[in-house]
């Protein structure tokens, strides 16, 4: 079974960029404080019990894609100021430098999206990142990276998040993975996953009685138009 390196918060970035590189993504654990997290989730509550799961969208492949008992939410820097925070958090800040500064002067926020995967939600279809750049996807660059945020634990049983470990440097990008090239991102409360919009990767299915909080914040190249604005 294929796995991703996990390393604590304070491990030099030169070890967390090596382990994307290689991988195309990482978990860092702790990457959120226990107190910046408690009062995350408590301004997303709010916004979370007020959503509905199922798809906004009226094209059945979306619709299959959004998950019929998942919840979304987008436009977060406009209710919750622990949300504007989190856009200013270092370890995210160098992450998306070192990654898309080399084929960019800035980058802007693509989308920061509350996913709250509902019981018997199936496994999201694997997907990469950037393929809603479709002209850009599959060359030499990266135009988007991404960080899901486990809000509440991630466990086999609730979806942790899906990964292909390797993906982003196969030059076939057409072909599925095995099921021995998959892993879920497993993780307590307050981690992260980091991955590169080149990386194949998904919610996981849910096979618990409760829901799976997690908050995917994600960067693009500035020459590019961020999700959030299509």
């Amino acid at each position: 079974m294929a796995d991703l390196t996990r390393l604590d918060r304070n491990a030099p970035w030169v070890e967390t960029a090596r382990a994307i590189e290689q991988d195309g993504a990482v978990i860092v654990e702790d990457f959120l404080s226990r107190e910046f997290l408690r009062q995350l989730n408590h301004e997303l509550d709010p916004i979370i019990e007020s959503e509905q799961p199922g798809s906004a969208s009226v094209v059945q492949r979306r619709q299959a894609f959004h998950g019929e008992r998942t919840k979304r939410a987008c436009g977060l820097a406009a209710r919750s100021p622990a949300f504007v925070e989190l856009m200013l958090h270092p370890g995210l800040e160098r992450y998306a430098d070192h990654f898309l500064l080399t084929h960019a002067d800035e980058y802007w926020l693509n989308t920061g999206q509350l996913m709250v995967v509902g019981a018997g939600e199936p496994a999201q279809v694997i997907h990469r990142d950037d393929g809603n750049w479709p002209f850009f996807s599959g060359r030499s660059i990266e135009v988007t990276v991404s960080a899901m945020l486990a809000l509440e634990d991630f466990t086999l049983e609730n979806g942790a998040t899906q990964v292909v470990p390797g993906s982003h440097a196969w030059a076939d990008r057409v072909r599925g993975p095995h099921d021995d090239e998959i892993t879920q991102a497993v993780m307590s409360a307050g981690s992260a996953l980091l991955y590169l919009g080149t990386a194949l990767h998904g919610a996981g299915a849910n096979r618990s009685m409760g829901w799976r909080r997690g908050l995917h914040v994600s960067f693009v190249l500035a020459w590019l138009r961020p999700e959030e604005h299509h």
